[in-house]
Formats: structure tokens, sequence, C-alpha cells
């Protein structure tokens, strides 16, 4: 060796070289494995949020559909609220017109007593204040039942209006494919 490093350095160096190319050799190696170990667990992460993104679509769809189904509950109860209170305000208005026919009958027929006795004979005082005070009853209960048939009926009138205006609310919540198919199925059931 003539370039002034003796077989010992010269060794020593080749050892340190082998050393480093060894442990160059083990890095890379390393780094490989980590490169790879990486990359999966991006592919695996990737999946993973994937899955979530899909999840979520499942649990959102599903909120809709039980949103829809609930709206749809609501506006059938609503439905038949109305249905029901309409119902209820027909008979409660033929009950007071039933009652109302009976009692101008029954006055009619009063009043043609009346007349026949004021015809026929001078009527007594007695007979004529007894008359006097039915037909006075009479048309105090007539004027009752006029009063609350129109309570009633503008209390009708009223719900009806806050039934319709929820129903209206109800109905802009609900897709209007699902309406159209709900008053589909109500028309073809009633």
């Amino acid at each position: 060796m003539a370039s002034g490093l003796s077989d010992e350095e010269f060794q020593r160096m080749q050892s340190q070289l082998i050393e480093l190319r060894t442990a160059n050799y083990d890095l890379e190696t390393r780094c490989r494995k980590q490169k790879n170990e990486f990359n999966q667990l991006l592919d695996r992460c990737t999946e993973l949020d994937r899955d979530l993104q899909k999840a979520n679509k499942v649990i959102a769809k599903s909120k809709k559909t039980r949103e829809v189904e609930l709206l749809a509950q609501e506006n059938e109860s609503l439905s038949h609220k109305l249905q029901s209170q309409e119902d209820d305000f027909r008979l409660q208005n033929n009950t007071l017109l039933q009652e109302l026919a009976r009692l101008v009958e029954q006055n009619e027929q009063l009043e043609k007593n009346a007349a026949e006795l004021t015809n026929g004979q001078p009527p007594s005082v007695e007979m004529d204040t007894e008359l006097q005070a039915e037909v006075r009853r009479l048309q105090a209960e007539n004027q009752v039942f006029r009063k609350n048939l129109a309570e009633a009926e503008a209390k009708f009138e009223q719900s009806v209006v806050e039934l319709r205006e929820r129903l209206r609310l109800v109905s802009m919540r609900i897709p209007r494919s699902l309406v159209r198919f709900l008053l589909f199925l109500y028309s073809n059931v009633g």
C-alpha cells in the first residue's frame, strides 16, 4: 500500500464501511417495511372512512324515514281528529235542529190552542197566563238553543281552521310525493 494507509487502518476502514453499509441496508429495509405498513394503514383508514360515510348515510336515511313516519302518523292523527270533530259537530247540529223543530212545533201547537181558545170563548185569566208563561219559557229555550247552536258552529269552524293549518304545516314538512301518496290512499279508503 503506497498511499500511506496501513493494513490495519485499511481493515478498520473497510470494516466500518461494511458496518455502515449493513446499517444502511437495515435502515432501508426498515424504511420499506414502515412505508408498506404506512400504506396499509392509509388504505385501512380510507376503507374505514368509506364505511363511516356509508354508516352516516344509512343513519341519515333512517332518521329521515323515521321523521317521515312520524309526520305521516301526525298527519293521520290530525285527519282523524278533524273527521271526529266534524262528526261530533254534525251530530250536535242535528240534535239542536231536532230540538228546535220540536220546540217550534210545540210553540205552533200552543199558538193554535191559544187561537182556538180566543175564537171559541173568552180565555180565562188563569189559562191565559199559563199559556203566556209557557210561550215565554219556550221562546227563552228557543233563544238558548239558537245561541248554543251559533257558539257550537263558531267553535267548530275555529277548530277546523286550526286543524287545517296544522295539517298544512305538517304537509309542508312531508315530501310532496309522500303527500300525494297519502292523499291517494286516503281517497281510496274514504
